[in-house]
């Protein structure tokens, strides 16, 4: 990327929000080396929670342009690449930004110069790292602490009893949710009792029967035993919406319920069974399938 001289230096931190697809507050460091500007971020997103940001770009006169080189965070789609445009003109302490993203996301800034101490925001930005590795650690971290308290209960310097080692693994239910998933998926469990579970891939067998040239009600008789519920509505929005970006589909779904490490399988199912395919260089949206419409009309009656 060109350098240019800056007319403005924003170098130190900054604190705002970021409103548009992606909502939440968020926090940067900007500083120069050499003839680039570098900022590191981390922004609180309401939905997926924190998400660190590497930023590097060019300050020409009041204009400031960032690139994304580097994202990491709990949403199932990360950007590769982005850019964030900051106005200064309007004022030293005050400025305004517009950014947007390889997969489709975009949205709008705003941020003020912070007075707090680089102490305090060194601090801010070392707790978001740590509860981001926690939550992308809590299998390893889980299990570490259950090994650890049981080392310590057969050396005696625990006491614990049964009852309560068995509260250990309480936790154990949601921490390895993904794991007990794949477990429901591999034995095709769709249902315990009234209880409907997450979509599951679709079968080699279902795959077929669509491709081949049977008649619509048995297509979509299969189609019907295989959605669960959520998934129905997904595709009955996406044939309200006909195209949508891939970051509006994981909001809707997880909206309505559908848990983030299930969204890629639901997003797959659709695409597998031909209800819906993904467009764009990037596929970046998705749109449904005049199958997809079709059923959807079925499901209407």
């Amino acid at each position: 990327m060109a350098t240019g001289e800056a007319s403005y230096d924003p170098s130190g931190y900054w604190e705002g929000y970021v409103s548009g697809t992606n909502r939440g507050p968020i926090i940067l460091c900007i500083r120069k080396d050499g003839d680039i500007w570098h900022s590191d971020a981390i922004f609180e997103d309401f939905a997926f929670g924190p998400t660190l940001l590497t930023l590097r770009g060019d300050i020409k006169g009041a204009l400031a342009e960032f690139r994304i080189v580097k994202s990491y965070g709990l949403a199932p789609v990360l950007p590769l690449d982005g850019k964030v445009t900051i106005d200064f003109a309007k004022g030293p302490s005050e400025v305004d930004g517009k950014w947007e993203t390889d997969i489709g996301t975009v949205g709008v800034c705003r941020l003020y110069r912070t007075r707090i101490s680089n102490l305090r925001c060194s601090v801010r930005f070392a707790i978001g790292s740590f509860m981001l590795l926690c939550r992308r650690r809590k299998a390893a971290i889980y299990v570490a602490l259950v090994l650890v308290v049981a080392i310590l209960d057969l050396a005696s310097v625990l006491k614990m009893s049964y009852q309560s080692f068995l509260l250990l693994f309480v936790p154990a239910v949601y921490i390895f949710r993904p794991q007990i998933e794949e477990l429901i998926r591999a034995f095709r469990v769709k249902r315990i009792g009234p209880v409907e579970l997450d979509q599951s891939l679709p079968s080699a067998e279902i795959q077929n029967l669509i491709k081949q040239q049977v008649a619509e009600s048995l297509r979509f008789m299969y189609l019907n035993n295989f959605f669960v519920l959520r998934t129905k509505f997904i595709l009955d929005w996406l044939a309200q919406a006909g195209t949508v970006t891939l970051v509006s589909f994981v909001q809707y779904a997880s909206s309505i319920g559908v848990p983030v490490d299930n969204i890629k399988v639901t997003l797959d199912a659709l695409t597998q069974t031909g209800c819906a395919r993904l467009e764009g260089e990037r596929m970046e949206r998705i749109t449904i399938s005049e199958l997809g419409q079709g059923y959807v009309r079925h499901l209407r009656g």
